[in-house]
């Protein structure tokens, strides 16, 4: 017996056509909601206020559904104020309007990890793997999601990834230094925070600083750091 493939929906067939218009079509805001968004994004980049960061990007989505950046912008705010769920609406637009933006798919992970949503939260860790390229703290935020959700080589692989990306900048050691810890394995840990140290890329009060990280200061590796 053949099977019966459905045929889609008039409605489904013209969203499809709408979304891949606007993947061709380049969005211009108009200068009042380009000024809304860029104070909306300085707002929320400064930690002034979230709630104006995401009153200014409602009026931007408001008239902009389909703003790519404003709904990255406005999930990004969501997770700042703890509602992932919410976060996760707009990530899971902003995937679809832009299914090859890096970024959308660490927010879509982000929120999914959030909002209890394990199974797609891990399909946008695949897949926002493949498309980040260079980027040490979209590299971070990947590899923190891959950790809770128990993806301990991909969380691993995303952090060395972060290290060869960012010369001189020690936010791959810390993280790999965390996967470790993870793991027990504090020696592997104190290792890398060791290099991290020697090159200057890390500084004793990083790990100090960091609840996971800040016992290793007690180790013999680290003691000649102890003080600085």
């Amino acid at each position: 017996m053949a099977l019966l493939v459905p045929l889609a929906t008039p409605a489904t067939a013209q969203e499809n056509a709408q979304v891949q218009a606007l993947r061709e079509t380049p969005l211009v805001r108009p200068q009042q909601l380009n000024m809304q968004f860029h104070r909306a994004k300085t707002a929320f980049d400064s930690g002034a206020s979230l709630l104006e960061a995401k009153a200014r990007v409602d009026i931007v989505l408001a008239e902009l559904p389909d703003d790519t950046e404003a709904r990255k912008l406005r999930a990004s705010i969501l997770l700042a104020l703890e509602k992932p769920e919410a976060a996760f609406r707009d990530a899971q637009r902003a995937t679809t309007l832009s299914p090859g933006d890096g970024e959308a798919h660490v927010l879509l992970c982000e929120s999914g990890v959030g909002s209890g949503h394990a199974a797609l939260a891990k399909e946008s860790l695949d897949t926002a793997t493949d498309l980040i390229l260079g980027d040490v703290a979209l590299y971070i935020r990947l590899s923190s999601c891959a950790l809770e959700l128990g993806q301990i080589r991909p969380a691993e692989a995303l952090a060395r990834l972060a290290m060869a990306s960012g010369e001189r900048d020690g936010r791959g050691h810390l993280q790999l230094a965390r996967v470790f810890m993870r793991t027990d394995r504090a020696g592997n840990a104190e290792t890398v925070l060791v290099q991290g140290l020697q090159e200057r890329a890390v500084r004793a009060w990083d790990i100090r600083r960091d609840p996971v990280l800040a016992p290793l200061m007690e180790r013999e590796g680290l003691a000649a750091w102890r003080r600085r």
